[in-house]
């Protein structure tokens, strides 16, 4: 059984006969038999990618461009997505709000790059202690950095945003913060 001719026995079978009828002869004028239907072609779909991280980091990157080359792949080509790493069309930082405003249609980022605010930067998540703290003896440790994609927003934090050893007696020592937008929103 061709497609047509089910859905059109279906149709009048489901609606009745007379209701049947006058639903399908609603395309074209009454005892009309329609030519066949116009072909239409899957259109194509072309998306733009941004990534908060650098392609450097080929695990986390890659992922874009796995998804990229997937999607590709189950559509025939027909719908592809082009991945951008850190910095090369918008800052790390800025991934969701180029989304957000329309600049690309898809963004790659992580929650962590956004402390104690939504992953947008947009609202207070109602952190009511600090964003970062570093205390008693640890050491070693960079918050942030000099890399693209390495920055985080830290903002909506009732307390500090940074903390870095604050009671007597802690000695933490050799600690970084670089790079970060600190008391502030994802635009800086």
């Amino acid at each position: 059984m061709k497609r047509r001719d089910f859905v059109r026995k279906a149709s009048a079978g489901a609606l009745g006969g007379a209701v049947g009828g006058s639903v399908l002869s609603a395309c074209g004028s009454s005892g009309e038999e329609m030519g066949a239907a116009a072909v239409q072609t899957r259109p194509r779909v072309s998306w733009r990618l941004v990534s908060s991280f650098p392609r450097s980091l080929d695990t986390i990157y890659g992922a874009a461009e796995v998804l990229a080359d997937r999607v590709s792949s189950l559509t025939d080509g027909r719908f592809t997505i082009r991945s951008f790493p850190a910095s090369e069309l918008v800052p790390f930082d800025q991934v969701l709000d180029s989304v957000q405003k329309g600049t690309v249609a898809i963004g790659h980022s992580a929650s962590y790059y956004y402390i104690g605010i939504n992953a947008a930067g947009t609202a207070d998540l109602g952190n009511t202690e600090y964003g970062v703290r570093i205390i008693q003896t640890a050491s070693g440790n960079t918050v942030g950095g000099t890399v693209a994609g390495a920055g985080n927003v830290i903002s909506g934090n009732d307390r500090s945003g940074v903390v870095i050893g604050i009671f007597t007696g802690e000695t933490p020592s050799g600690n970084l913060v670089q790079g970060n937008y600190i008391g502030t929103d994802a635009t800086g």
